[in-house]
C-alpha cells in the first residue's frame, strides 16, 4: 500500500449511532496517527475470515479503538449490564488480533480495544464498573463532561513495563470514557497501569515487540507529552515492522 513511506495502520469500524448501515471511526484516531507520522486506514466491512491474514499483510500495525461493549458471551457470561453491542465487530476484531499476534505485528488497543485484548487472552470484564464495584467511588465514565479530553483521574504506571519505558514517568493524568473494565486478567498479560481504585488501566504482552493496551483515550489528549509518546512509540514499532517484512 502506497503511503509515501509512512507506516500504514489498520483500524476496524464502529457502527454509527443505531444504524447498521453506517460505519465510522473517530477523527481523533486518524489525527493522532498522522501527528506521529503514520497513516490510518479504516476497515469499513468484514472480509471473509480466510482472507484476513493476507489482507492484514498490507498493513504495518493494528489499532483496536474504543466503542461499544463486547458481547459477554465472548468471556463466558450472560448480559447483565452491557448495553450497545456488535457481534460482527467482536468477531472481526478478534480475528484481526489473532492474525496480528501470529505475525508479531504491533498492536495498540484503546479502551474497548484493551478490553478485547484481555478477553482474547481469556480474561473477563466488569460489565459495569460502578454497579459491580459499589465500594469504589471513582467515576470512570465521564461522558457527561464538556469534552472527551476532560482529565478525570491519575494512573500509576508500573515500573519495569513497556508502558513505563515509553512514558518515562510513574504517574500520568488521563481522561476516562468507559463504564466497563478488566475484571480477571487474561493469561499471559502484564498489568502496566492502574487507577487509584485498583482498576486496571494498562496491559501489555511482554513477549511481543509491541502489544499494548490502555483504558483511557490518548488520541483525545495527543497534545500532551505522554499520549504523544505512546502513539509515537506505536508508529515507530510499526515502521520497524514494515522494514523487517517488506
Amino acid at each position: 500500500m502506497k503511503t509515501n513511506g509512512l507506516p500504514c495502520i489498520l483500524t476496524s469500524f464502529a457502527p454509527t449511532g443505531d444504524s447498521p448501515l453506517r460505519h465510522s471511526v473517530n477523527k481523533a484516531y486518524a489525527e493522532a496517527v498522522a501527528q506521529t507520522d503514520g497513516v490510518l486506514c479504516m476497515l469499513a466491512s468484514t472480509p471473509p475470515a480466510a482472507q484476513i491474514p493476507s489482507f492484514l499483510g498490507q498493513f504495518d500495525g493494528l489499532l483496536l479503538p474504543g466503542g461499544s461493549d463486547i458481547e459477554p458471551i465472548q468471556y463466558g457470561q450472560r448480559v447483565t449490564h452491557s448495553v450497545k453491542m456488535c457481534r460482527e465487530r467482536d468477531s472481526l476484531e478478534r480475528t484481526l488480533l489473532a492474525s496480528a499476534l501470529k505475525e508479531r505485528m504491533p498492536v495498540l488497543a484503546i479502551c474497548r480495544g484493551m478490553q478485547l485484548l484481555n478477553v482474547h487472552f481469556g480474561g473477563t470484564l466488569w460489565q459495569d464498573v460502578l454497579k459491580e464495584r459499589p465500594d469504589q467511588e471513582l467515576n470512570h465514565d465521564c461522558h457527561d463532561q464538556p469534552g472527551r479530553n476532560f482529565i478525570a483521574h491519575e494512573v500509576t504506571i508500573n515500573a519495569g513495563t513497556g508502558l513505563r519505558g515509553i512514558i518515562g514517568v510513574p504517574k500520568v493524568r488521563v481522561n476516562s470514557l468507559h463504564h466497563q473494565g478488566i475484571n480477571q486478567l487474561g493469561n499471559g498479560l502484564t498489568v502496566s497501569a492502574v487507577a487509584p481504585d485498583g482498576l486496571v488501566e494498562g496491559v501489555e504482552v511482554p513477549d511481543y515487540p509491541f502489544v499494548l493496551g490502555v483504558q483511557w483515550h490518548p488520541e483525545e489528549i495527543i497534545s500532551e507529552r505522554a499520549p504523544y509518546a505512546l502513539f509515537k512509540a506505536f508508529i515507530r514499532a510499526s515502521w520497524e515492522y514494515r522494514q523487517a517484512n517488506r
